[in-house]
This record gives C-alpha cells, structure tokens and sequence, in this order.
C-alpha cells in the first residue's frame, strides 16, 4: 500500500470507560480486518488503518460503528468517530506520513460520536489556493490565466503574495 494513493482511516472511541476501551478497540481491529484493511498502530483510545480503497474504508468504517453500537453497555455507552482519506503517503519502517494521514486524523478529531467523514482534499485545496480558485468567469482557474498570459507575452510570471478582497469591503 505504497507508491499509489492508498485510503487512511481514524477511528477513536468516545464516552467509554477505561475497562470498555481494549474491547472497544478490538471490534475496530476486526472490522479493518474484515474489510480488507490493515491496521497501522493504536494511540491511546484511536486506530489508525489502510485500506486499498475509500469504498473498503467505507464499509469498515459502517462495520465499526454497527460493532461499537451491539457492544454491551458499561457505566456509559461508548460510540466511535471516524475519518478517513485517501492520497498520496509514504510508508517508513511500518508507519505511514504525509498529508492524507494527517487530513485523515483531523477528519476523525472533527467527527462527533457515530460519525464518520470523508475527506474531500481537492474541494479544500479550491477553497484556499489561490492558482487553484475559479477566475472571474468561472470557467477557468487562476493557473490557468496565468498560463494564457505567460504563452501571450513571452514572460514567466511568479505569484509571490496576493490579498483577497470581497465586494464592498473597505482597504
């Protein structure tokens, strides 16, 4: 799972007991298994996994929160939050780094108790890069303007800084 866009998931469990945790991670464990996936490591009460594609991150993710749900209930209920992305990582002495695993980790921290997100980088990356974003007509990006006038004028051109303003906003 490496050299290739591969599917990263977080998976914490929420609202259990001390003693509830180890079973609580044990179903995650079995639901990655189940679903095709690999278990990278646990931190404290989260899971980290690969999977080879969203749709197995997908039905592991559905399997985890049908397992936590079925589990017996203690002094309280526990539940499970769950994100997951899939992107580029790179794969270092069994552990995975990279921008998908740590998009993937924030998904899972903004997740509330039986929620599972996906994550949607390119639609991010539109929001706040700026060669990323529609120009004014919505038909091309600003990277793509800027490769129209380099090709017109015969000049490189370098974006080094830029200042967005909305209509009617004051300097």
């Amino acid at each position: 799972m490496g050299g290739r866009d591969t599917t990263v998931l977080f998976a914490g469990v929420c609202d259990a007991t001390l003693d509830a945790v180890v079973p609580c991670l044990e179903q995650l464990r079995e639901a990655t298994r189940a679903a095709g996936g690999r278990v990278i490591k646990t931190i404290g009460e989260d899971l980290m996994a690969l999977f080879p594609s969203p749709d197995a991150a997908a039905a592991a993710a559905a399997a985890m929160q049908k397992a936590i749900e079925g589990m017996p209930e203690g002094a309280s209920k526990p539940g499970v939050r769950v994100g997951f992305h899939t992107g580029p990582v790179l794969n270092r002495g069994g552990d995975v780094f990279g921008d998908t695993v740590n998009l993937a980790a924030r998904l899972a921290q903004q997740a509330i108790r039986e929620q599972i997100i996906t994550g949607q980088l390119d639609k991010w990356y539109a929001q706040v890069c700026l060669l990323d974003q529609p120009f004014r007509d919505e038909d091309r990006t600003v990277a793509a303007l800027i490769t129209d006038r380099i090709a017109t004028i015969g000049e490189n051109i370098v974006v080094r800084r830029f200042t967005r303003y909305a209509l009617g906003e004051e300097l």
